[in-house]
């Protein structure tokens, strides 16, 4: 468990991070424009947060 909402809120965006940056890095590639490598990484960025909630409803309960 965790001490506190602060500690489980930290533990949830440093697992998220984690996540994220290594799926973000196997996709974007060097030659693609920079439009293309923003693109990207938004809709990266929105399908890893809707995985995580769907993955683990804790996320999204509110006590």
């Amino acid at each position: 468990m965790f001490k506190s909402k602060t500690d489980l809120i930290l533990s949830i965006v440093d697992e998220f991070g984690k996540r994220f940056l290594l799926e973000l890095d196997q996709l974007v590639k060097p030659e693609q424009e920079a439009q293309q490598k923003l693109l990207q990484f938004y809709l990266i960025f929105c399908e890893e947060i809707f995985r995580n909630f769907e993955r683990d409803k804790k996320y999204t309960e509110v006590t």
